[in-house]
């Protein structure tokens, strides 16, 4: 309890010593700047002693980097240029199920 007031306390000063200045030759720009919180940290509850997320929901939960984005959207993009080469072939499509099939494009990478 001790800390977390002591941590208010230094906080506050910290904004107060931001929030006073002295007037200098930017004062007409509007200057208004915030020192942004901390994160929080996860509190644990009584029920985290008993229940523990499954990997895959915390898997689920997380958020995509931009990378992950990108490797989607072209395999995506691959596809679509598969299939319509299958299509300007004229091959059939039910082709892909073949186990040879996956040992070709296994080769191509």
């Amino acid at each position: 309890m001790e800390k977390k007031q002591n941590l208010k306390g230094q906080q506050q000063m910290e904004q107060a010593r931001f929030q006073m200045h002295e007037p200098d030759e930017y004062d007409d720009v509007d200057d208004s700047r915030k020192i942004p919180h901390p994160k929080k940290p996860r509190q644990k509850g009584l029920m985290d002693t008993y229940y523990t997320p499954n990997p895959q929901e915390i898997v689920k939960r997380r958020q995509q980097t931009i990378n992950e984005v990108c490797q989607k959207d072209l395999r995506d993009k691959v596809c679509r240029d598969i299939a319509r080469w299958f299509y300007d072939a004229a091959i059939p499509y039910n082709i892909m199920t073949y186990d040879r099939f996956k040992v070709i494009v296994e080769a191509i990478g």
